[in-house]
């Protein structure tokens, strides 16, 4: 942990000091009623602890609204496991705000709740002894008094520092707010937006240090960053640069729950060790994940310039451990994402999947080491709603899968539509083949399709002596541009597709289900 940061200049001709008032800050009684009073008396003007002092009280302290507290070098030390160490109010400011609780094992604990609108705090740092403490309260900011509430607005705080809470940051019914420098020790879930958060600033943060908690589980929600709303829409405009999430239980970053959620923005953020609860009781550890519902699809999220490395591949489950994972997803941009190794033999099982989804934007990703396919388009066994995928388009990039059993790009349309599809300018690299299309059912209550699907792809470092084609596919439906070697069994498309063997030279079209050399 940093040093914290000095606490700023202020003149205390209007202020009062802490040390007036008999039993606070001598370090060891309990010094709670003094304390309050002094807080209480600086309604509308500066409170001054002492120098360097520990101000220990036994429960909550309430700040006035307008107060500024001045710490002096200070901390303050709850000793008593429950309620918050401090609530703020309207108007509250202070340069460092330094709080510690004792923290538990299993009881839960709480540490400072930033409640009311107009607040500014410099550096906020809290602190839980026992170092695991269970509980969704390390800090709180918002308002809290009920799910679904009146937005506080104007809340700024330049530096938050929470360790030792397995559940460090919530924050509900706020807007028009930054909360900056965000530093995260040991966690199950690192900063939880639960619902009513609006035009929202997270610039740079650091969330690291799995707790060995977390291998109990509950296993959904075990997030870096966890997004959700209770309602459509009310949870939007919201901006996250600079984040590294390191060593999440489950995903690093999450868009979940039953409503939808809008105009969200990553840009320059970092996954690492994503599904890294104890023992491989993950049950999902991708680096970003959105998944809507039917009817309730989440939209307008941009991923720029994101990093993710070493997803767990040894746990349960394949599409969960997706570094890109979407589902219910719609009008979502990823530019130059990248997926790759970076201490473990594979970089995910997959980097890409798809899985009722639409109006998608990917501009040259940087995929590489999957365990298994490189990039999958279709259905999972989660989405009954036959919604499709569809209106993609995945321009320039490559795509490395390290499987001798997988294809780099596979498309499974067999119980599902697949349309409106533009892959171009995409190299692939090993695996068992380029890319694989499924043939759609027609029979059946679930019956896919392919419409207006084309791939126009080169191919490196292909297996030539498998027997297995490049190009895995009988659908006449697909059209495709292919440049690469040619070998292994006859290679399907529909007519207008053409094929370039970088070996031989030798360009071919299909024409009438057949392919004419010219």
């Amino acid at each position: 942990m940093q040093a914290l940061l000095p606490a700023a200049v202020v003149d205390t001709g209007n202020g009062i000091s802490a040390d007036d008032y008999a039993g606070a800050g001598d370090g060891t009684a309990l010094g709670t009623a003094a304390l309050q009073s002094a807080f209480t008396a600086a309604q509308g003007k500066t409170l001054v602890l002492g120098k360097e002092k520990t101000y220990v009280i036994s429960s909550s302290i309430s700040a006035p609204k307008n107060m500024t507290l001045v710490s002096n070098g200070s901390r303050i030390v709850k000793n008593t496991i429950g309620a918050w160490a401090i609530i703020t109010n309207d108007g509250f400011k202070a340069a460092v705000l330094d709080v510690e609780t004792p923290g538990h094992a299993t009881v839960k604990d709480q540490g400072v709740y930033v409640a009311g609108s107009n607040v500014h705090i410099g550096h906020l740092r809290v602190l839980s002894s026992q170092g695991d403490t269970p509980g969704l309260n390390g800090v709180v900011i918002g308002n809290a008094q009920a799910v679904t509430a009146t937005a506080r607005t104007n809340v700024c705080i330049d530096r938050l520092e929470v360790t030792g809470f397995q559940r460090s940051v919530r924050i509900l019914n706020l807007a028009d707010s930054c909360i900056a420098n965000i530093d995260i020790r040991n966690f199950i879930v690192g900063v939880y937006l639960q619902n009513n958060v609006s035009n929202v600033s997270f610039p740079r943060a650091t969330v690291s240090g799995t707790s060995a908690a977390s291998a109990a589980g509950p296993y959904n929600g075990m997030n870096g960053l966890l997004i959700e709303s209770a309602a459509d829409y009310n949870t939007y405009g919201l901006r996250f640069h600079d984040w590294t999430v390191d060593g999440a239980p489950e995903h690093s970053y999450r868009i979940g729950g039953g409503f939808s959620v809008t105009d969200i923005t990553y840009n320059n953020c970092i996954s690492r060790n994503p599904g890294n609860a104890p023992g491989n009781a993950s049950t999902g550890g991708g680096a970003f994940k959105a998944l809507g519902v039917v009817g309730h699809w989440h939209s307008n999220i941009r991923y720029i310039n994101c990093l993710a490395e070493d997803s767990n591949t040894s746990a349960a489950g394949i599409n969960a451990f997706s570094q890109f994972s979407y589902g219910f997803c719609e009008n979502v941009a990823l530019v130059a994402p990248v997926v790759r190794k970076r201490n473990k033999t594979y970089s995910a099982h997959i980097a890409l999947y798809l899985s009722g989804v639409r109006q998608f934007d990917i501009a040259n990703p940087n995929f590489r080491d999957t365990k298994s396919c490189t990039m999958f388009i279709g259905k999972d066994g989660t989405d009954n709603s036959l919604t499709g995928v569809s209106d993609i388009r995945v321009t320039g990039g490559f795509l490395d899968s390290a499987s001798s059993t997988n294809q780099c790009i596979q498309f499974d349309t067999r119980q599902t539509v697949t349309r409106n599809i533009y892959i171009s300018n995409v190299t692939c690299s090993r695996g068992q083949a380029a890319w694989r299309t499924n043939p759609a059912t027609t029979v059946g209550a679930d019956v896919g399709a392919y419409t207006n699907v084309n791939i126009d792809i080169y191919y490196q470092d292909a297996p030539v002596g498998s027997a297995n084609p490049p190009v895995q596919t009988g659908n006449t439906e697909v059209t495709h541009q292919y440049r690469g070697p040619v070998y292994g069994a006859s290679i399907g498309g529909r007519d207008g597709s053409s094929c370039i063997d970088q070996t031989t030279g030798q360009t071919r079209i299909r024409k009438a289900a057949s392919w004419v050399v010219l």
